[in-house]
């Protein structure tokens, strides 16, 4: 039994295991066919894929191709008719010159020496038949011809003796194509009138056509291209290869005419020439001051032909590669996709940034203006107490300080959307930097910092942006200040001049003997937001912006801000620029008053917000001006109706009729009269909105919030604009 079940345990699994592996074998033989069957779609619809996107492409080089070669030969041809009608008016001049003075009996008379001049005119010129002047009456006075030509031969039919008889200020006429009757030769003619006031006849210069066709044939025009030169009509005066028909016996091509009457200087345009029922590709250019245009065309056919013996060619010796490439460039264009994708969506969040800072910075800036302004008018108030008067200090600094914030956020929004823009206008490097460390000597005093700037006693006049190189100084200037405690704060400089007209090496120098920072900390204090550590903002305050666009705007400059510092030590912040030095300006006479603190004007200030409104108005009145105050651009333009204002300070952005609006119809009105300044105010201190509103007819521009010496600066600058000076 034991045997038994021995022998019928080891009969049974050969009997199962064969039906497993079939089963197996074929799950494994359907899915390689699947698989292989999948390939094969695969490698039948691929190569079809990918043989249309060749063949489209090709197709479009093709015709480009085409398009290249004709629009060369149609310079070629187009050059060279100018300069054939350029000499041909030479020779109607100088035969008008010739007859100058002369009456018909006159030039009868003289007729054998004007034909010979003729003659002797004509044969140097290939391109010219003949040379007939033709009296009031449309008979010949005088011609080159080698046959005698009867006076009595009556032309007045020919149009170009009609259209100058009928049509006193017609110019330079050109015929159809015409066969002679005093010889059998084919020519058109240009034609001019003879006699200003008094019809006295035509001068009449003969155009061989088979001179312009010998040069379409050496310009190495074959089959099928081929130049032609045609009137706006659609007649044909010449053409290489020759038309089926003779030239006078061509009838106009009507396409070509309704083609030239909607683009009359130049086009291209595909058509069924009634030539002989070919459709062709046609470039054509006018000729200046002629009805006459230069034409190249090529049957489409041959473009076609060209193309499909590439693509046959393409395919024979490409295919296999190319398939390879295909896959290659699907999973390549499929990572450059997701790429792509990503990429234009964080250019998408950083435009979004850029665009809400922005409309931030206006929002902000807009009320910040009326209460600091106001602030300023509170603290100013002689009846206010100390107490008062110190609580109206502490939010201006307070106001002043967020401001600050804020135009650091704009700055860095700007550098990254590539909106921020760079001046460049004469100004003196030395007053900058005493100007800039005059700014900080009260704080320093206070902290028992001496502080200096050591610059030379005479201006240092470059070409630059001042405000950003003030900017940068004042930062690297205020965190020397802030980190500082005891001992003292230089600001040095350095030159290093170059040849005339090349920019100098100029760099700016703060130094100080504050806590300094770790070697290794020094290039991270460049990044947006960082500061030596985080105790550093809980101490000193501060956003971490500040040497980031202090490095930013130095970059854009073609210069740079570097730091040397170790811990303990103090600090070095350079700032290295390169400038172009200009001559200095002789110092103004006097130290007059800007126009805001001299005499007593008339100033219009339209404004929407409340705050800012009342802030102006009252700042305006309480210097002794007269003051009228609207709410929009509508309400602006009524009120320079009268002329009766010497000024006007104009909010760009208002509700209804904007600034920029208000301005342009305020200048419309003045077309006839007193042209009244207008100072743009406006947050939006971009190139973009300053060209809009200058474009308008603004005659200067005041950042909001308002600073006071800024605006005086912008009030005498549209003052001097608005009388002409």
């Amino acid at each position: 039994m034991a045997a038994a079940g021995t022998a019928s345990g080891a009969a049974s699994p050969p009997t199962r295991e064969p039906q497993s592996l079939a089963r197996t074998h074929r799950t494994r033989h359907l899915s390689t066919t699947a698989l292989l069957r999948a390939t094969a779609v695969a490698a039948l619809l691929l190569p079809l894929l990918l043989f249309s996107l060749v063949a489209w492409q090709s197709h479009g080089r093709h015709w480009q191709d085409a398009e290249a070669r004709l629009s060369y030969t149609l310079d070629l041809v187009h050059e060279h008719a100018v300069k054939v009608m350029e000499t041909q008016a030479l020779v109607a001049a100088q035969v008008q010159e010739m007859l100058r003075g002369l009456d018909d009996d006159a030039i009868r008379a003289d007729g054998p020496r004007l034909s010979s001049r003729l003659v002797g005119l004509a044969d140097t010129l290939p391109q010219v038949q003949g040379i007939w002047v033709l009296d009031a009456a449309g008979r010949p006075l005088v011609t080159n011809s080698p046959v005698p030509v009867p006076h009595d031969l009556d032309l007045s039919d020919r149009s170009y003796y009609r259209v100058h008889r009928d049509d006193p200020r017609h110019g330079p006429y050109i015929s159809e194509i015409l066969r002679g009757r005093a010889m059998d030769v084919t020519f058109f003619q240009v034609s001019v009138r003879r006699g200003d006031e008094t019809f006295r006849g035509v001068t009449a210069v003969s155009m061989d056509p088979v001179y312009f066709q010998d040069f379409y044939r050496r310009a190495a025009l074959e089959l099928p291209y081929s130049a032609a030169l045609l009137r706006a009509d659609g007649e044909m005066l010449a053409r290489h290869p020759p038309p089926p028909r003779r030239l006078y016996e061509t009838a106009p091509l009507a396409a070509f005419a309704r083609q030239v009457s909607t683009s009359p200087e130049s086009g291209s345009y595909v058509t069924v020439t009634g030539l002989d029922g070919r459709e062709r590709l046609i470039l054509y250019r006018r000729l200046p001051g002629y009805p006459v245009y230069a034409v190249t065309a090529a049957t489409t056919r041959h473009i076609r032909e060209q193309w499909l013996r590439s693509l046959v060619h393409n395919l024979a010796f490409a295919l296999p590669p190319t398939l390879l490439l295909f896959v290659v460039t699907l999973v390549a264009l499929r990572r450059a996709r997701g790429e792509a994708a990503a990429l234009a969506a964080a250019e998408q969040a950083s435009r979004a940034k850029s665009d809400f800072l922005a409309m931030l910075g206006h929002e902000i800036r807009t009320p910040m203006n009326a209460i600091m302004g106001l602030g300023r008018l509170v603290r100013d108030d002689p009846g206010l107490s100390s107490e008062g008067r110190r609580h109206a200090a502490a939010a201006l600094v307070a106001g002043e300080n967020l401001l600050a914030l804020l135009n650091d956020l704009l700055d860095l929004s700007k550098a990254d959307a590539g909106h921020l823009t760079l001046e460049r206008v004469p100004f003196d490097l030395a007053r900058i930097a005493v100007e800039s460390v005059t700014m900080f000597e009260g704080v320093a005093q206070e902290k028992g910092v001496a502080i200096a700037a050591v610059v030379p006693d005479r201006p240092l006049v470059f070409l630059g942006d001042p405000l950003r190189i003030r900017q940068i100084l004042l930062n690297l200037l205020g965190n020397a200040v802030k980190f500082t405690a005891s001992g003292r704060i230089d600001l040095a400089y350095e030159l290093q001049e170059a040849p005339p007209g090349l920019p100098w090496r100029v760099g700016m120098t703060v130094s100080d003997t504050g806590t300094g920072i770790p070697p290794e900390q020094l290039e991270r204090m460049f990044q947006p937001f960082e500061q030596g550590d985080p105790s550093t903002t809980r101490r000193y305050g501060g956003s971490g912006l500040g040497l980031a666009i202090a490095r930013q705007l130095a970059r854009m400059m073609g210069g740079d801000v570097t730091a040397e510092s170790r811990s303990g030590g103090g600090s070095r912040f350079t700032l290295e620029l390169r400038l172009v030095p200009v001559a200095p300006e002789p110092p103004a006479a006097g130290g007059v008053a800007g126009p805001l603190s001299g005499t007593p004007l008339d100033i219009l200030v339209a404004e929407d917000e409340p705050l800012t409104r009342e802030y102006m108005s009252a700042l305006l009145s309480r210097m002794g001006h007269r003051v009228t105050a609207v709410v929009d651009g509508e309400a602006a333009v009524e009120a320079c109706r009268g002329g009766r204002h010497d000024l006007v300070l104009m909010d760009v952005w208002m509700p209804n009729v904007d600034g920029v609006e208000a301005t342009r119809r305020i200048r419309k009105a003045e077309a006839v009269g007193p042209r009244v300044a207008i100072v743009g105010l406006t947050a939006d201190t971009t190139a973009h909105q300053r060209d809009e509103c200058m474009a308008a007819g603004m005659d200067a521009i005041a950042a909001k919030p308002v600073d006071l010496a800024a605006l005086d600066r912008a009030v005498a600058s549209a003052v001097r604009t608005a009388r002409g000076g």
